[in-house]
This record gives C-alpha cells, structure tokens and sequence, in this order.
C-alpha cells in the first residue's frame, strides 16, 4: 500500500500515516504478542469465498496534485486483495463506478 500510495501522491511521513490508518481499522484483526484479537464491534462476517464481503471506505488524503483528495480503499475480505481508486468527492456513485469497473 504504501509504494502505491508514493506513486500517486507526495507525502511526507508516508509509511506512519499509513501504518496508523491500519491499526485503527475496526474491520480487521489485530495481533498483540502473537494473538489475534477481535474487534467488539458487533457480529465478525466470515467469508471464504472470492467477492462474496467486500470492505470499503474513502480516506481524505488533503490537498494534493489536481482534483483527487479522496482515496477510495477496497478490500476482499476472503482474499485481502486492496485496491485503492484516487477520487475527487467521496460518494456512492465513486463507489458504483469502481466496482463496475
């Protein structure tokens, strides 16, 4: 994530941005010490089939090069492929369009 993040934008501290953003995921597990710990937040989905949960949410990356602010971050939660999509708003239709795409 972060060499294609540093392809796209210039930011300073990248690694521990993102590093941050990471740890503060309330969809993913976390370990400490060797053990994973589940969030509290409700009811865990569990899927193993390829497409069948997708994650997503936007992160504002501030003022940047052109139009695109918005980073839109996907994630299959069978297969944990990433893909991040530059956006200038943070919306649904910016959600439609990167799925159908």
């Amino acid at each position: 994530m972060v060499a294609h993040l540093g392809r796209l934008f210039a930011i300073d501290h990248l690694s521990a941005i993102v590093a941050s953003f990471v740890g503060q995921c309330l969809l993913c597990l976390h370990s400490r010490e060797g053990k994973i710990i589940p969030r509290p937040w409700g009811d865990t989905v569990e899927c193993n089939i390829r497409n069948g949960v997708l994650h997503f949410d936007f992160l504002y990356m501030g003022q940047s090069y052109g139009d695109s602010k918005y980073l839109l971050v996907l994630k299959d939660h069978a297969t944990h492929y990433c893909e991040l999509v530059m956006t200038d708003t943070a919306d649904s239709q910016v959600v439609t369009d990167a799925l159908l795409a």
